[in-house]
């Protein structure tokens, strides 16, 4: 099970980024880049021109150990989400069916990449949420996962759009285990070296679902709680404490259109007659490996929050 993470998640350190960070294989999410395929010399410029870039990739630096042994990385399968969340942007601009959307965007921001780089470093350090940014990067980001068999993280509901967007999803299993609330990339690391038998089984259990899926949680759970203390152990004096809690975590699936459905909805526009849907990666691109329509998302909450 690989998943595909906001920025804005990563960058909170919120409960479906420390989720996915512990449960997945691998864990790609949009690094906001001046340009495709930039290098270390590149993001170091961009740094040094824009304040914002800078705030970002310091709040980054935490997970740098994450990115240097490959649990994170900013491409899957030599494609980059943010050629989709540019397409996301393209269509909305395009598509009649979307116009009342128009007029959160920003136009032809996406054509300029140092404008760009500098708004939407900027919206992600304070939590967004700009519109005009957040709806064709998740819109994006779901057409990206749904393009290449990635789950996407999700949190629970809290604003109109989430919960219009709850309203589309198919649940398909479900499962409460302790996972990590708070934890540096060492504790991380640490926690995924001594429970890697159990995230395996696990990962297994909840795509497949059944009674398996029972047995693998409590196994999990059972050696999640004897590992604490070597988990903590891992954490370096200068970093956060780790803590942990149970989680709620639903697997769903949902339509590749529904944060524009979703937004739409909040926005209060009246909805299309035929669904919405954002375009898909052009030919030559990584196969999907589900449906052109699916979008396979895990839903995370912390119980007691």
């Amino acid at each position: 099970m690989n998943f595909l993470l906001s920025p804005y998640l990563l960058t909170t350190r919120e409960a479906p980024a420390m989720a996915a960070l512990l449960l997945g294989e691998r864990i790609v999410t949009l690094r906001p880049a001046p340009q495709r395929h930039a290098d270390a010399g590149d993001l170091r410029h961009a740094a040094r021109i824009s304040p914002s870039y800078l705030g970002l990739m310091e709040s980054w630096r935490w997970s740098m150990p994450l990115w240097t042994q490959g649990l994170i990385a900013p491409q899957w399968a030599g494609a980059d989400p943010a050629d989709s969340v540019a397409r996301a942007a393209a269509e909305i601009e395009a598509d009649d069916d979307l116009a009342p959307l128009r007029e959160f965007m920003h136009t032809d921001l996406f054509d300029r990449p140092g404008e760009l780089l500098e708004r939407i470093a900027r919206d992600i350090l304070k939590g967004g949420p700009d519109p005009g940014l957040t709806i064709p990067v998740h819109a994006g980001l779901d057409t990206f996962g749904a393009d290449h068999g990635l789950v996407v993280a999700r949190a629970s509901a809290s604003s109109l759009a989430q919960r219009a967007e709850e309203r589309l999803m198919e649940p398909l299993t479900r499962v409460v285990v302790p996972i990590l609330t708070q934890a540096s990339a060492e504790a991380i690391l640490a926690a995924r070296a001594l429970l890697g038998p159990r995230l395996c089984a696990l990962r297994g259990a909840m795509l497949e679902g059944g009674g398996a899926l029972a047995d693998a949680a409590g196994s999990y759970a059972r050696d999640f709680e004897a590992s604490l203390a070597a988990i903590r152990e891992a954490t370096p004096r200068d970093e956060v404490r780790v803590t942990h809690g149970a989680a709620s975590l639903t697997l769903v699936r949902l339509p590749r259109a529904a944060v524009a459905r979703s937004s739409l909805e909040a926005a209060g526009a009246r909805m299309p007659r035929a669904p919405l849907s954002v375009a898909p990666a052009p030919a030559g691109s990584a196969p999907a490996r589900r449906e052109a329509s699916d979008v396979l998302s895990l839903v995370v909450r912390v119980l007691g929050r």
